[in-house]
């Protein structure tokens, strides 16, 4: 698709995702990015969640147990003289 056959795409899909980033191009907030806010990031999320029931997709199968992981046995810290250290 080009601009001479769609001229108005651009600035249309601009103001969408301005309306989504509070009038912003970009919000580098990380729950701003992925999420978005207002009216049309929730319309999206919404055909989106209605699309993946449509095609059988489930969220939240299963609940994790996460009492059965343990951190990793500490190791000693490199000193200069121990082979493979880079300070």
């Amino acid at each position: 698709m080009s601009q001479a056959h769609f001229p108005d795409w651009a600035e249309r899909v601009m103001n969408r995702i301005r309306e989504m980033r509070g009038g912003k191009d970009y919000d580098a907030s990380i729950a701003t990015r992925i999420r978005g806010t207002g009216v049309w990031a929730d319309l999206m999320r919404e055909r989106f969640y209605k699309a993946a029931d449509r095609l059988g997709f489930r969220f939240n199968r299963f609940e994790l147990d996460t009492s059965r992981f343990r951190a990793p046995p500490r190791r000693p810290r490199a000193t200069a003289d121990t082979p493979g250290s880079l300070f």
